[in-house]
């Protein structure tokens, strides 16, 4: 049963409430900030039995800090993913 409270939520992206790491460039990690908690929770997600997120099949969505963009990860044993606007849990508008 989906819950219509979760979809009204008006959180901005990267100014939200769920912040998670993110390496920059310089190999130093910091806070980034996201539209939601279960977005966060899906982007800190590490697998102990795959090297990569795209290889997880528990990992879903993709944060590309170069690109500023959102995606779903294709899981086709590529790095792929699909680029997506709107948060697939909260339904937040996903703009850089």
């Amino acid at each position: 049963m989906r819950s219509e409270n979760r979809r009204q939520k008006t959180a901005t992206p990267f100014s939200g409430e769920a912040e998670s790491s993110e390496p920059s460039a310089g190999g130093a990690e910091t806070k980034m900030k996201h539209c939601c908690d279960d977005m966060r929770h899906d982007l800190d997600r590490v697998c102990d039995k795959h090297p990569s997120r795209f290889d997880c099949p528990d990992c879903l969505v993709h944060y590309s800090a170069t690109k500023q963009r959102y995606g779903l990860i294709v899981h086709d044993g590529g790095s792929s993913s699909i680029a997506i606007s709107y948060c697939p849990w909260c339904g937040t508008k996903l703009t850089a």
